[in-house]
């Protein structure tokens, strides 16, 4: 297995903590 996988789960982790977090500043879309 590659660590694309836990790279990518880890990003998507991530942003939606940021989202959630209320920092969709700087990703709007």
């Amino acid at each position: 297995m590659a660590p694309s996988a836990v790279q990518r789960a880890g990003t998507i982790f991530i942003w939606m903590f940021i989202v959630g977090s209320g920092g969709d500043q700087r990703g709007v879309r």
